[in-house]
């Protein structure tokens, strides 16, 4: 199993979203369903996942967000609006109406992000591992997400201080529950030839000092300080007011947000439900993509009607 092979039959393509050129990688026709990673991340990150979930009657997208893969990076640095407006464009480029957002990581955030400010575009929601929640004690008492979000920062920094393909390994290491299962040479290879590009390494500096600005909010570092914009967080409040059926997929080995906080998030969502992966850490659809496949489909054909209505209905 390789990425070559996981993604032979996918249509690889460039749209222009919002002004910027922008890689999709595209499978299947039905509902549609739009793939977002994480930060540093790229499509290839769903590479197990986007053949099995047309096969399952879904029109599938994954897309490369601003800077990352082989997607152009604005002159600017990009706040909420320009994140948003990007992925609403890519939806807009390929004249889809409504998807379902599946958003792992930092594409959690953008998920929630894109159903509040355009919820007509939005079917269901897919957080997986990934979103900003600030409700109950979001920081568990080791402090697990304080330490794992300066982890994450200091490998990204670390390669950008000394680019290397064993400093790219080492940012993939902090994914896997076990990396000496999952980590493939070709994903090594991948993500270094993405690395090398100056509008990845742009967005990996902006997003390194946009955790830690985050961090550092919310802890009380820096009195005064203005919140990043891209990274307001999700309240109890906003939670309470996300109107779409909401699956949050979780694991038993998450290194950022415990499952304990998205839990708590969950229960405050009206329409939700919560799973959790066992022997997974942050990119479960690539660490056991048969159970989040089967996860994915069993949800959707539950909360949004089965293949044969689906395909009748909301092909996009």
């Amino acid at each position: 199993m390789t990425i070559w092979t996981d993604l032979l039959e996918t249509e690889v393509r460039f749209v222009t979203a919002n002004g910027i050129r922008t890689r999709v990688v595209e499978a299947g026709t039905g509902p549609a369903l739009l793939l977002l990673h994480g930060s540093g991340g790229h499509v290839e990150a769903y590479s197990r996942n986007i053949r099995p979930l047309a096969a399952a009657g879904y029109h599938v997208v994954a897309m490369d967000y601003l800077g990352s893969g082989l997607t152009d990076y604005p002159p600017h640095l990009p706040d909420l609006a320009d994140r948003v407006g990007h992925i609403v464009g890519v939806l807009d480029a390929m004249e889809i109406e409504r998807a379902t957002l599946i958003g792992e990581s930092f594409g959690g955030t953008l998920a929630f992000a894109v159903a509040k400010q355009h919820p007509d575009r939005v079917s269901a929601l897919i957080p997986v591992v990934g979103g900003a929640f600030e409700v109950g004690n979001f920081d568990d008492p080791e402090g697990q997400w304080r330490r794992s979000m300066a982890a994450i920062v200091q490998r990204q920094r670390a390669f950008l201080a000394k680019p290397s393909r064993e400093a790219v390994r080492d940012r993939l290491a902090w994914l896997f529950h076990r990396p000496d299962r999952d980590i493939t040479e070709e994903l090594v290879d991948t993500r270094w030839h993405f690395y090398q590009r100056e509008a990845c390494r742009r967005a990996i500096f902006d997003l390194s000092a946009m955790i830690e600005d985050d961090v550092d909010y919310r802890f009380g570092a820096r009195a005064g300080m203005k919140r990043q914009d891209a990274l307001r967080p999700m309240t109890a409040e906003c939670l309470a007011e996300v109107a779409h059926p909401t699956l949050f997929v979780w694991t038993d080995h998450n290194p950022s947000t415990p499952a304990a906080t998205a839990r708590s998030a969950a229960d405050h969502v009206p329409d939700s439900e919560f799973v959790v992966m066992d022997d997974c850490g942050h990119w479960p659809q690539w660490e056991k993509p048969e159970l989040f496949n089967t996860l994915i489909v069993d949800f959707l054909r539950r909360r949004l009607g089965g293949r044969d209505e689906a395909r009748q209905h909301g092909e996009g």
